[in-house]
C-alpha cells in the first residue's frame, strides 16, 4: 500500500485508506465512517483505484488533480407521503360514511320516533328534519289523517255534551287547536 493519500496527495500512515484531514472531511462531508485499519485491498480502495485509473484497469494518466467524489444522497423517508395520503384516505371514508349510512341512520330513527309517537308534533318535527326524506309523504298523510280524525271528533263532541268523551279527545289530541274550546 502506498504511503501517500490517494485524494490530496499527503503522506499518510501506511496502513490508513486516507490522511487524517481527507478522512476527517469524509467522515463530516459524507457521514461514512472508514475503518480504523484497512486490509492491503478493501472495497473502497479497489473503486477508488477503478475511478482513478478508468473501469477494469486501463491506465489513464494522472492529472495531479484528486477526482471529485459526490455526496450520496440521503434516503428521504417515504413516511410523512404515506401518512398524508391515509389521512386523505380516512377523510374520504369519514364523509361517505357521513353522506350514506350516517344520514340514512338518523332519518329512519326520526321516522320510527314519529311513528311511534303517532302525534301531530312527531310528524311536523320529522316533515322539518328531513324534508327531502323517504317518508316525507307518509309523515305528510299521517298527519293529514291525525288532523281529520281531530276534526271528525271535534265535530262529534260539539254536538253530545258527554264530558267523558271531551276528556277522551283531549288524551288522543293533546295538541289539539280545539284543547281552549274543550
Amino acid at each position: 500500500m502506498s504511503r501517500t493519500c490517494p485524494l490530496c496527495g499527503k503522506t499518510k500512515p501506511e496502513e490508513a485508506l486516507f490522511c487524517d484531514d481527507c478522512s476527517r472531511r469524509i467522515r463530516a462531508d459524507y457521514e461514512v465512517g472508514l475503518p480504523a485499519n484497512a486490509p492491503a485491498k478493501t472495497e473502497v480502495a479497489k473503486t477508488f483505484e477503478e475511478i482513478k485509473t478508468g473501469h477494469e484497469g486501463a491506465n489513464v494518466p494522472d492529472s495531479g488533480v484528486p477526482p471529485v467524489i459526490q455526496p450520496r444522497r440521503k434516503k428521504r423517508a417515504k413516511t410523512p407521503l404515506i401518512i398524508l395520503v391515509v389521512i386523505l384516505l380516512l377523510a374520504g371514508a369519514f364523509l361517505v360514511y357521513n353522506e350514506t349510512i350516517r344520514k340514512g341512520n338518523l332519518e329512519r330513527s326520526g321516522w320510527e320516533t314519529a311513528l311511534k309517537l303517532n302525534s301531530t308534533g312527531g310528524y311536523i318535527a320529522y316533515m322539518e328534519a328531513f324534508p327531502d326524506g323517504a317518508h316525507f309523504d307518509e309523515a305528510q298523510a299521517g298527519l293529514l289523517r291525525l288532523k281529520s280524525e281531530e276534526a271528525a271528533a271535534w265535530g262529534e263532541m260539539k254536538a253530545s255534551g258527554n264530558t267523558a268523551e271531551l276528556r277522551d279527545i283531549l288524551s288522543r289530541h293533546p295538541e289539539s287547536p280545539y284543547a281552549p274550546l274543550i
